[in-house]
């Protein structure tokens, strides 16, 4: 295909998505399942969306506002995993004004909070987990505009925080070299701090919210605070998803292994390999086994990992970047085919 038929074929792409019909077509296929055939329109091309698709899309029903919000968010997702970033700002940039058209006025913005907080909070994530921290921070800071008191979106701000922190604290060699490491350990220490704030911000607004407990106890855990058990403890009683159940048996575990507790770990290890079959257990249990002195139980458990058909994605690896919800896009994509 020459050069020609390229151009014409993503103009007439960029012209048929400007279509106001075309792109309410588009928005219900996609709610109705056809993401393929929904997002073709896009394929070549990311437009802003024009003021008239916008204007029109004020006179749909909530339904198909979210759908609209949510084919532009997985779209931007799509083009992130791709490292596509400036087109994926803009396909943000189009679900952020149509969200506005559900937060625009008193009764929509009550009807449509979970899930508009739920996007800010999904977004935040996006960007923290790349490590784009102020694109991250723009967004909950929008939300919480919106919506001041959502606990969701100070968990969210919290976890920029934390990320922050942990790339700082995580990159020693090359500061030690330089003689920075003090500087640099200072300043991971404030975003943990700043972080810490924030989640205690997030449990005024909802005293149990296991999620908020989970992040601050970690944190006390890594800055030697003794309330660190106490908060782990209350997001264990408090979680309502595995994944948060899991992360506080194996907080709780580390923080018997730093207490010289072993037993004590290994019974938390234990618990949160019980909840699936996720490597940082694994490898967590099989250290404390081995500095019991029970090698041939640590060799077990490493070949029992090895051995498992299927490994589940490990909630670990969720937190480390940046406190991504697992399961938060599919739940937007629940939400967008909601009647």
């Amino acid at each position: 295909m020459n050069l020609a038929v390229v151009a014409t074929l993503g103009f007439s792409r960029v012209a048929s998505a400007q279509n106001p019909q075309t792109y309410v077509t588009a928005v219900d296929r996609y709610a109705a399942g056809d993401v393929s055939g929904a997002i073709a329109l896009f394929a070549n091309a990311t437009p802003r969306l024009s003021g008239e698709i916008v204007t029109g899309m004020r006179a749909l029903p909530d339904r198909q506002v979210r759908a609209a919000v949510v084919m532009h968010t997985e779209l931007a997702a799509a083009r992130i995993r791709n490292g596509e970033i400036s087109p994926a700002t803009i396909h943000i940039a189009n679900a952020q004004r149509l969200l506005g058209i559900l937060t625009g006025d008193a009764r929509r913005r009550t009807a449509s909070q979970t899930f508009a907080v739920r996007w800010y909070a999904f977004v935040t994530n996006v960007w923290s987990g790349q490590g784009r921290f102020d694109a991250a921070a723009a967004s909950v800071r929008d939300g919480l505009t919106v919506f001041p008191g959502a606990a969701e979106l100070y968990v969210a701000r919290g976890c920029i925080n934390e990320a922050r922190a942990t790339m700082v604290l995580d990159l020693d060699p090359r500061f030690a070299l330089i003689g920075d490491r003090d500087r640099v350990s200072r300043d991971g220490v404030r975003s943990l701090e700043a972080a810490v704030v924030d989640f205690q911000n997030a449990l005024r607004a909802e005293p149990t919210l296991a999620i908020a407990n989970l992040h601050r106890g970690w944190i006390h855990h890594r800055l030697h605070d003794r309330r660190a058990a106490e908060e782990l403890d209350a997001a264990l009683n408090g979680a309502t998803d595995e994944g948060v159940r899991y992360l506080a048996h194996l907080f709780l575990g580390a923080a018997a292994e730093v207490r010289e507790d072993l037993e004590g770990a290994r019974v938390e290890f234990e618990a949160a390999k019980r909840l699936g079959a996720h490597q940082t257990s694994y490898v967590a249990l099989g250290r404390v086994e081995t500095a019991l002195g029970h090698g041939e139980r640590a060799r077990e458990l490493a070949m029992e990992f090895a051995q498992l058909p299927e490994k589940a994605d490990d909630p670990w690896w969720d937190y480390r970047l940046g406190g991504f919800t697992s399961g938060a896009l599919e739940w937007l994509r629940e939400e967008a085919r909601r009647p």
